[in-house]
């Protein structure tokens, strides 16, 4: 009984308006018309749907590197507030706990953009023979 549903079944695959299919996938009781004409075809698109995710992948990089430095620069902004640059402001212990929260806060969002493989700002930084200072990454003052 089952192989005469299975035979029902293969003659309607031919559901794209006439073309034949060359083959069919069978799945338990039920057969699908095969996806693609050929194995090439299969490459084809498996190369496009990757070109398409890449892109996509690449602009959301670049939209998280382009927070995370909004983010340091607004962080920063906090910072020198606190530290009272402007005008003089209370000093106290919770004070300087906040100030190197937000420092370690400003560093974390930098070593985020270092996992994002966002380019090295301090092009130096591993030369041990440099003695030049690089500035500080995104004009912050910390």
């Amino acid at each position: 009984m089952e192989n005469a549903a299975q035979e029902e079944v293969k003659e309607e695959v031919n559901i794209d308006g006439g073309r034949e299919i060359p083959e069919a996938v069978e799945y338990g009781t039920q057969v699908a018309p095969a996806m693609f004409d050929s194995t090439e075809d299969q490459i084809e698109m498996t190369k496009q749907a990757n070109k398409i995710l890449a892109e996509k992948l690449e602009a959301m990089r670049k939209e998280s590197v382009m927070e995370n430095k909004q983010l340091r620069v607004d962080m920063d902004k906090c910072l020198q507030i606190l530290k009272g640059h402007d005008k003089p402001t209370r000093a106290s212990q919770e004070r300087s706990i906040a100030m190197r929260k937000l420092q370690e806060a400003i560093m974390w969002l930098g070593m985020d953009n270092k996992a994002l493989h966002e380019q090295n700002p301090y092009p130096n930084s591993m030369d041990p023979t440099n003695a030049k200072v690089e500035p500080t990454a995104d004009g912050l003052k910390m």
